[in-house]
């Protein structure tokens, strides 16, 4: 079974279309230039594939993948 960073990281690069390699720890939704369109569609698409519910007030998108990794491992299915 893959782990949440490889579940994470793989949802990513298919939102980017980018390869998995080019994403690292210390990226975020900001720095990985995702439009605000496609950061409510990477949250969405998060929320689906762990359970989760994301806060309306959180700041999902200045986390870094190596954080939003650790939260979902804490609060994910």
């Amino acid at each position: 079974m893959a782990t949440v960073a490889e579940r994470l990281t793989a949802l990513l690069a298919k939102q980017l279309n980018i390869d998995l390699a080019k994403i690292k720890p210390e990226d975020t939704l900001n720095s990985l230039e995702l439009s605000e369109f496609d950061q409510v569609e990477f949250l969405m698409a998060i929320e689906e594939k762990f359970g989760v519910q994301f806060s309306e007030s959180a700041d999902f998108h200045s986390l870094t993948v190596s954080e939003m990794t650790d939260w979902l491992g804490a609060n994910g299915k």
